[in-house]
């Protein structure tokens, strides 16, 4: 039994605008929910997807990743390779060991939640992320930022995949 299971649960209360704020990629992160806070049953995170912003393709070896939309459109890398449009209120499921990514599509932002079952992958976001500073523009997204999300995100089980399927 890990630490994580033997903690006690309890109410967890994260007010509007709290949370840690980590650029990843190009996106604003906001960790509200972390393992350590569900005893690593799920973890919880609102992101703002810039325009034309999103991870690449990728799959989770570890977990499963599931998207609520609550602004602006973005596109869904679908089960047949197709990118499918998905708005407000829409919801999409990427179970474990699918590759999948999601895009924004506009020119504006993008806000959604993200969910991960079980917990562990937002600790990718806290080590690769730079903190958010008010003002100050994120990380530059380039083949090295990609590279070395690729090299990270392989310590928690991911991996980064190019568009014809191969690893990046």
């Amino acid at each position: 039994m890990s630490k994580l299971d033997q903690k006690p649960l309890r109410v967890l209360t994260v007010p509007a605008g709290a949370g840690t704020s980590v650029w990843v990629y190009d996106d604003v992160d906001t960790l509200k929910a972390t393992g350590e806070d569900t005893a690593g049953r799920m973890s919880l995170t609102e992101t703002i997807v810039p325009p034309r912003g999103g991870p690449p393709p990728h799959v989770h070896a570890n977990e499963s990743e599931s998207l609520y939309i609550l602004e602006g459109d973005l596109e869904i890398l679908g089960d047949d390779g197709r990118m499918v449009g998905v708005g407000p209120g829409g919801f999409v499921h990427f179970p474990q060991g699918v590759l999948h990514r999601f895009h924004n599509p506009t020119d504006e932002p993008s806000k959604i939640l993200i969910i991960f079952t079980p917990a562990g992958f937002e600790e990718f976001f806290l080590e690769i992320g730079q903190p958010v500073v008010a003002g100050r523009p994120g990380p530059a997204v380039d083949a090295e930022y990609i590279a070395r999300a690729d090299e990270i995100g392989s310590r928690y089980g991911q991996t980064i995949r190019t568009e014809s399927g191969g690893r990046s």
